[in-house]
């Protein structure tokens, strides 16, 4: 015993530091802007960016003068290279950060008339790297809620998700293990996707939801999320231009800038660095050429 407490010494000054980091944060500021007492509430999901731009330091702008609109109830998609800016316009919508310069309105009110609490409601996010417990299959989609078995089968099968569940011992009641550890890197992108299509808010934004699935499985999906959700505002954040070729409207962006917008077939026509873009993208090559933004 008389060891042991010579040892505790060393202990509790391992605590005291990881005590410290984690009031630090707790005790952080927030510094987002939030509106409690608002009672305004997202029916149509219409989304506008109005000249805004924003970065996460003061030495370096992600996002330039940007001049978008996701239409309500429709579909939409946003591309371009590694680091131009689109995963943050996912986090300035969700209220992640505030934005530096311009203005987000959200069915033609800005966001910061909104609570956090309706955004967060009525805004759901599908990543790449999919946030999974460490329980069954069927918790990490229902979080909780309770839903007729013949609607999950149903968002089971559009989310592709049937033949991975029927190989698993329990099946849908299989334990996944922390993150999903037990699961391949598509059966976890495909839980989050059967997540989004259960709960359905009025706002879902993929980004890079579908990058470790197959062509096919992620093609059959996209039909499976467009026709299931109808009336939802969709925005698509990804390099497969296969994948939405059926949008109502692209938006491609570099270095921060809205460079092109339109349908798949009019960009395809009128643009020759969105027809390079495209052929590569088939291929796996995402390198792109930022000298023909100007020409095509």
């Amino acid at each position: 015993p008389l060891i042991s407490l010579m040892g505790s010494r060393i202990q509790l000054q391992e605590a005291y530091v990881s005590i410290k980091r984690v009031f630090g944060i707790l005790d952080s500021p927030i510094e987002i802007d939030e509106n409690l007492s608002s009672t305004k509430q997202i029916n149509k999901g219409k989304i506008e960016f109005r000249n805004v731009e924003f970065g996460y330091t003061d030495e370096k702008r992600v996002l330039n003068d940007i001049c978008i609109t996701f239409d309500g109830g429709r579909s939409s998609a946003v591309i371009g290279e590694t680091g131009c800016g689109k995963s943050t316009l996912s986090s300035l919508i969700y209220k992640l950060w505030n934005v530096d310069k311009g203005e987000i309105f959200i069915d033609d009110i800005n966001i910061n008339e909104y609570s956090v609490e309706e955004l967060r409601k009525k805004i759901c996010i599908v990543t790449q790297d999919a946030y999974l417990f460490n329980d069954s299959i069927r918790n990490n989609i229902l979080l909780g809620e309770t839903v007729e078995e013949s609607k999950l089968d149903y968002i089971i099968k559009c989310a592709k998700l049937d033949k991975p569940i029927s190989s698993l011992p329990d099946g849908i009641d299989t334990q996944i293990g922390e993150k999903g550890i037990r699961l391949s890197g598509g059966e976890k992108q495909r839980i989050a996707i059967a997540r989004a299509l259960f709960f359905q808010p009025q706002i879902i934004i993929f980004d890079e939801s579908t990058s470790a699935l197959d062509n096919n499985t992620e093609r059959a999906i996209m039909e499976a999320i467009q026709s299931s959700l109808k009336g939802h505002t969709l925005v698509f954040i990804t390099h497969r231009l296969s994948s939405i070729t059926d949008v109502d409207r692209i938006f491609v962006i570099s270095d921060g800038r809205v460079v092109l917008s339109g349908k798949h077939d009019d960009l395809m026509e009128e643009s020759e660095y969105y027809r390079g873009l495209y052929e590569r993208s088939k291929v796996g090559n995402y390198i792109l050429d930022e000298s023909k933004i100007i020409h095509g």
